[in-house]
């Protein structure tokens, strides 16, 4: 694969990344192309360049790199990200059915607030 291609692949999993989990996911494709690169001299810099990111990322493909010596990757990948952002939709739709109900068995409201900053907490 050419460092462009890899731009790409970066480009692919930093879109698909759930918010909050750039840096990680930045860091999981060193780990998982960190053969690659290093067999074929690659620059993480020129990766960065050919993705369209700020070229800081570089260092965090860096850290993924030095990362694989020492992890091993589980079968799970930001490809399957966007199924667990539908996990969490459902698990939301199920805590405002609970607090619906709770509502009703208790004969009073829960204020509203709190469901709207459960809500955001979770960045839907």
């Amino acid at each position: 694969m050419a460092e462009y291609e890899l731009g790409i692949k970066l480009r692919e999993i930093y879109d698909n990344a759930p918010k909050g989990d750039i840096a990680v996911n930045i860091h999981l494709f060193g780990i998982k192309y960190a053969n690659e690169i290093r067999n074929n001299n690659y620059k993480s810099v020129n990766i960065v360049k050919a993705s369209g990111l700020p070229n800081s990322y570089h260092t965090e493909i860096d850290k993924g790199i030095k990362l694989a010596k020492y992890v091993e990757l589980k079968n799970a990948t930001p490809d399957e990200y966007p199924a667990q952002d539908k996990n969490i939709k459902e698990r939301v739709a199920a805590l405002d059915k609970f607090f619906a109900s709770v509502d009703e068995a208790n004969d009073e409201e829960v204020p509203e607030f709190e469901r709207v900053k459960f809500t955001r907490e979770v960045d839907l």
